[in-house]
């Protein structure tokens, strides 16, 4: 229920001191398993997250517990944007092994980046685990955490961040231009990762475009939604997918076969906790040197292959067995693109119910709606994954992607018709231009 509880007695003989310390050894092993008590924390505490909630959950709920189980750790309070980009790349990786977000998706975002820019961020993702204790108005890393019932359970996210596990995070590298800029200007893109999605759309209008409603919580998303498929407009733009898998049904047989190898043990994708902080042991399906992997599929300003085949948002076209690592290419209006790597976006929302870490790819959903009707459908049973049956949602699994947005129509007066979009990455706004994805499996890990 959230109390912590204390235990006093008075001991009147060295044999009652002896017994005790026993009883308490005992205690603290039922407790914690094979996990390290000794496990060192770097928290985060966003203080504005939520309309203010980050600093409530930290005071009331994150640390007493943390006190109360004499952790080891210390805090910051960001105090300006961007400012766990800082943290990322400054954090002393012989003195922390988790770092403890107390905050929603932005802060993670923030932080994985700024681990991102370092010399040694391979070193770094191998060596320290993210733990994320719901304080924000998008809490997606959480929802996959704790499952939708316990995504906003923070004495059980602040109890994970002392006792739970490492598990394998699967990340993806993304490449964009500095806003304004041509690949015939010269300039070098930015390379960024991402743990939760990029979206183009209905998708990205409903986060980023609802910005206004934080104070909302996670209610704006749904009103966002509502709002845009009345309005149910069509964005221009090109999506080019090295296709991985295609066919609904291989998914859902290679998904069944995954996890019950999950549930047996004996996936190669399990993380021992005894190997958390110890980045020797803590290995990857990627190839790793002290920094970032190689990009495999080349950056943003790479030619897509001439050899990419078409497709439409319904059906390949003249291709009804599309060829696995095959580049694709849609150039059509389409109501959103979402492409994710874990597979709840809210504890309302099993958009990618495909997706296991581990299994080399990113999902893609294209949404193509004809009617206003058909998109406020496409939602119901969205908490069930609903939009992987649904008939105007088209599934990939792709191992790369680059989203294009293409110029609105105009009108008799060369007006726009309509407005643009948002191009949306983990929940934040970037420019609205050419954006190249690629996975990296299980390259960071999960408490």
């Amino acid at each position: 229920d959230g109390r912590v509880t204390s235990l006093k007695a008075k001991l009147s003989s060295h044999e009652d001191l002896n017994f005790a310390r026993e009883w308490v050894d005992v205690v603290l092993q039922k407790a914690y398993g094979r996990v390290n008590r000794d496990r060192k924390m770097l928290v985060v505490v966003n203080p504005y997250g939520g309309s203010g909630q980050g600093q409530k959950v930290w005071d009331t709920t994150v640390l007493p517990i943390f006190k109360a189980a004499n952790a080891s750790f210390e805090v910051i309070f960001t105090t300006h944007r961007g400012h766990g980009i800082e943290i990322g790349e400054g954090i002393d990786l012989t003195q922390f092994q988790v770092l403890v977000c107390v905050s929603g998706d932005g802060i993670v975002h923030e932080v994985l980046n700024g681990i991102g820019r370092r010399a040694d961020a391979g070193i770094a993702l191998k060596k320290i685990s993210f733990a994320s204790i719901p304080a924000g108005s998008g809490n997606a890393l959480s929802v996959n955490n704790m499952g939708p019932q316990n995504c906003r359970n923070t004495v059980l996210a602040a109890l994970t961040a002392l006792k739970g596990r490492a598990v394998p995070l699967d990340l993806c590298s993304v490449t964009q231009l500095p806003a304004g800029k041509s690949v015939d200007s010269g300039v070098e893109p930015i390379r960024m990762l991402s743990f939760l999605s990029t979206s183009f759309g209905l998708m990205a209008d409903l986060d980023v475009g609802t910005e206004n409603w934080r104070w909302m919580g996670e209610t704006r998303f749904i009103l966002g939604y509502l709002k845009g498929a009345f309005k149910n407009p069509k964005q221009p733009c090109r999506l080019d997918i090295l296709l991985s898998e295609f066919d609904k049904k291989v998914m859902e047989t290679n998904w069944i076969k995954q996890r019950a190898e999950l549930n047996s043990g004996s996936s190669a994708l399990d993380v021992q906790d005894s190997s958390l902080g110890e980045p020797e042991d803590r290995g990857s399906k990627s190839d790793r040197s002290n920094g970032l992997p190689d990009l495999m599929y080349g950056d943003v300003r790479t030619p897509i292959p001439k050899a990419a085949l078409p497709f439409s948002s319904t059906s390949t076209s003249g291709d009804p067995n599309p060829i696995k690592d095959q580049w694709y290419t849609l150039e059509e209006p389409i109501t959103s693109v979402y492409a994710g790597t874990l597979p709840f976006m809210a504890a309302d929302l099993l958009e990618f119910p495909m997706k296991l870490t581990g299994d080399g790819s990113i999902d893609i959903i294209v949404h193509q709606s004809p009617s206003v009707l058909r998109t406020l459908l496409c939602i119901d049973g969205a908490d069930q994954g609903s939009m992987f049956r649904n008939k105007d949602c088209q599934y990939f699994k792709a191992k790369a992607f680059r989203l294009t947005p293409l110029p609105l129509p105009l009108n008799k007066n060369d007006e726009p018709i309509g407005r643009k979009s948002f191009i949306v990455l983990d929940g934040e706004n970037m420019p609205y231009q050419s954006i190249q994805a690629e996975i990296h499996s299980e390259l960071g890990s999960v408490l």
